[in-house]
């Protein structure tokens, strides 16, 4: 029948500190400015969120609707730049988040008359995705902001225990490229 739930759980983001050193730089030199030195760090981890619709069809077979939010991310870089004639200071700063609705199908195996499931989720995920870019220099600051959506597979593992009209879950999810 019909089931609802919360979900509360660690993301981690699987970010390319080096690629986006990389680009930085490159970016940098193509408007003619060298990098003389140089220092980031990423912020890729924390906490998620999100309520879960349900269904199970049959004993091995359930769909879900939920809403996640995947929590959000940050870079942080600053680099000593000089056009040939003066050196500045210019401090970055990428920040970033992804929210909303999931579809999936999920395949249960029971251990029979002990409480306890096995699950494998397959579904989609349907993000909104946020991020801005804010660039100082001598006090003087500018950003730049995007959205985007886009639709990415999910997949997942877990484990259940059911006691009277109570489950508590513990699963694993992978959300791709988002």
């Amino acid at each position: 029948g019909f089931y609802f739930g919360l979900d509360a759980g660690q993301y981690t983001y699987d970010l390319d500190q080096n690629g986006i050193d990389g680009l930085v730089t490159d970016s940098l030199e193509d408007i003619g400015l060298d990098v003389l030195d140089g220092r980031s760090e990423t912020s890729e981890d924390g906490f998620t969120y999100g309520i879960i619709f349900g269904y199970q069809i049959l004993e091995f077979l359930a769909v879900e609707a939920a809403y996640v939010d995947l929590g959000d991310f940050e870079y942080k870089g600053s680099a000593l730049v000089t056009d040939g004639l003066s050196t500045v200071d210019l401090n970055a700063q990428l920040t970033g988040e992804s929210s909303g609705p999931t579809l999936s199908v999920l395949g249960i195996l029971p251990v029979f008359g002990s409480g306890w499931e096995r699950y494998g989720r397959a579904g989609v995920y349907f993000g909104g995705n946020d991020a801005e870019l804010r660039l100082t220099s001598d006090g003087i600051s500018e950003s730049f902001s995007d959205s985007s959506n886009s639709t990415e597979f999910l997949w997942g593992v877990g484990a259940g225990y059911t006691r009277g009209d109570w489950t508590v879950r513990l699963d694993f999810q992978q959300f791709t490229d988002v």
